[in-house]
């Protein structure tokens, strides 16, 4: 039965939606269902799509410090098969897979050629969006693997030939910002300038200036790396490499 009323709602929503996330899947269909097989639904899928694409929601699992507004995609889907238990499962078997396969065909990239060192950084961010955040596991080879601030930053930095002495854990963060191989700017940020903020005191979260008001960064436990608006606000400092 919760079937049934899950496809009229997905056609109800779907008709107040706008039709990126239908063309989309138009266009991705047959992909899609290879690589979600049994896993999903068509209706699962395109309902999915919509709220990833329509809506920039990518919210996976909860998260105790970033609450979601929304229900997180893993349990939004768990709640529709009336299941709320299956969350962890099907965010690992339906939404990451979902989330690693279409942000990087739907995330637009600059038209700029990546000619020098800086925009050749900004380019390789666009390589790890929906990758799902953990410890800095990723491996571009088997395309498997976690990533989290500072490693989606070590990746990025490495891809276009930048080389500097880095932490590891909790210090990566602090080895970047205070690394020589960068200095600090005022005013705006340009495409490859990376983004640093505290916690208590501390650097723990840096991010990658992509341009046209935009970062790619990898935010905290229960969502992807994601291209998002850049709110200067929240940034302590731009910092540039040398």
């Amino acid at each position: 039965m919760y079937r049934i009323a899950f496809i009229l709602l997905w056609f109800f929503l779907s008709a107040q939606r706008p039709s990126v996330s239908r063309q989309f899947y138009q266009q991705h269909q047959l992909a899609l269902h290879q690589l979600l097989g049994q896993t999903a639904t068509p209706a699962e899928i395109q309902a999915l799509l919509g709220y990833i694409l329509d809506e920039q929601h990518t919210e996976v699992e909860p998260n105790s410090y970033f609450r979601s507004i929304k229900p997180p995609l893993a349990v939004w889907l768990a709640q529709q098969r009336g299941n709320q238990a299956e969350a962890a499962r099907l965010a690992t078997t339906v939404v990451y897979p979902l989330l690693r396969y279409v942000l990087p065909r739907a995330t637009p990239i600059p038209p700029a050629p990546p000619t020098s060192l800086a925009t050749r950084v900004a380019a390789a961010a666009y390589r790890y969006v929906g990758v799902r955040y953990g410890p800095p596991t990723f491996n571009p080879k088997t395309n498997q693997g976690t990533l989290d601030c500072s490693g989606l930053v070590n990746l990025a930095l490495a891809d276009a030939g930048v080389t500097y002495p880095r932490g590891s854990g909790s210090g990566a963060t602090e080895g970047i910002v205070n690394s020589p191989r960068f200095y600090t700017v005022a005013g705006a940020p340009l495409p490859g300038d990376l983004l640093a903020r505290q916690h208590g005191g501390a650097w723990r979260h840096i991010g990658i200036y992509v341009g046209n008001g935009y970062l790619i960064e990898a935010p905290y436990r229960g969502t992807v790396v994601r291209r998002v608006v850049y709110r200067p606000e929240k940034w302590l400092r731009i910092l540039r490499i040398r």
